[in-house]
């Protein structure tokens, strides 16, 4: 069996219109965004997909007129953010 060496999280929160309490439901749950496709290669011993860096894109839903994002790590656990960008959309309704 492998052992799992400088294992990795990040976990992500979306918090709408400037709202400071989880009662206002404007937060949304926090979500796992490091996922590694295909991490574990048979016969091999290697649990990895031969990349540095992983890469996900998620969609973030909701509304309001400000958003802001929170990124939270497991303790112990290894979290480098290198760059992330948006691409903002609307529904016409401003």
């Amino acid at each position: 069996m492998a052992t799992v060496t400088n294992q990795s999280s990040c976990f992500v929160q979306h918090q709408w219109n400037w709202s400071d309490k989880v009662t206002s439901n404007q937060w949304t749950t926090p979500r796992q965004y490091y996922r590694v496709r295909n991490p574990y290669m048979p016969g091999t011993g290697q649990i990895s997909d031969g990349f540095y860096v992983v890469e996900t894109r998620n969609k973030v839903r909701g509304t309001g007129k400000v958003l802001s994002v929170l990124f939270t790590t497991e303790p112990g656990k290894h979290c480098t953010i290198y760059g992330w960008s948006v691409n903002i959309g609307t529904d016409g309704n401003v």
